[in-house]
């Protein structure tokens, strides 16, 4: 058993639940969170029960940042490191709704909560050094009409659309959050899952030839963890940070997602929308 703890979240169902599999598949502690208590305890059930590895259920809804906040005091208190976290945990709204902070719920959900969880846990992850952030991006990014100064569509709303710049985001923040981290032994990088047949990629408004598009060309959850897996454990990314990867390769995303004016003003918005205090 390996003495690596590791924390994967939206890990109930779908590629969250098949990474923290494969991480308990390789003798990895494993604490998994979900936002409903019922089916969170159920995956970790089944994981244990495979594995025979230590996993913890955790729950926490993440487009809440008072919930976000609560998780990661709880967790300080009983860890003193983390080794690895895997920010996973995203969906697609078919109507544009607003969280409990008033904050556009895609954008809370697939941008905030990384940014957030992240930042609560950085000392946990910093006394683990070497540890790993593994941000799940999508290659929708590439659609996306980003504008910084609508990161809420609130001039139009469109789920896809949506989805696709909060991708986006999370690819700048993935630069950011590497330039910041540069030299304290913390490494993140991000994971483009593929065209996979999940939950998420039937939701929205998608309509019966999207869903069976899905269902005929899309991948297995398993195999749409492979990417989250290989950026968490491999020794070829050892040491690696602030790459896009797909297929376990790196590869490039949208040249403005690695504008540094772009990032960093994408990095102050999100501060202040974040009102909690670490």
């Amino acid at each position: 058993m390996s003495d690596r703890l590791c924390l994967v979240t939206g890990a109930s169902s779908g590629i969250g639940f098949e990474t923290a599999r494969g991480l308990a598949r390789e003798g990895e502690r494993v604490l998994i969170l979900g936002r409903d208590e019922e089916r969170t305890a159920q995956a970790a059930t089944k994981i244990y029960e495979e594995s025979r590895a230590e996993v913890i259920p955790l729950v926490a809804d993440l487009s809440s940042q008072k919930e976000i906040s609560s998780l990661a005091a709880q967790l300080r208190l009983k860890y003193s490191k983390l080794d690895l976290l895997v920010n996973n945990a995203g969906a697609v709204f078919p109507q544009r709704r607003l969280s409990g902070d008033g904050i556009e719920m895609t954008f809370a959900l697939n941008h905030l909560s990384y940014f957030l969880l992240t930042r609560e846990l950085e000392g946990l992850l910093r006394a683990a050094a070497p540890s790993r952030i593994v941000n799940v991006a999508s290659a929708m990014h590439a659609r996306a009409r980003f504008d910084i100064e609508d990161l809420q569509c609130e001039k139009l709303y469109r789920p896809w659309d949506a989805y696709a710049r909060s991708k986006y985001a999370n690819l700048l923040y993935n630069f950011e959050l590497s330039r910041r981290l540069e030299g304290s032994g913390v490494s993140t990088n991000a994971a483009h899952p593929g065209l996979v047949n999940s939950r998420i990629a039937v939701s929205g408004e998608l309509g019966f030839w999207g869903r069976l598009f899905f269902r005929l060309f899309g991948k297995s959850e398993q195999n749409g963890a492979r990417c989250s897996l290989y950026l968490s454990s491999s020794s070829e990314v050892e040491g690696k940070s602030g790459g896009y990867y797909s297929d376990c390769q790196e590869t490039e995303s949208h040249p403005g997602t690695r504008n540094p004016e772009t990032a960093l003003r994408l990095w102050e918005i999100s501060e202040e929308l974040c009102k909690e205090e670490s």
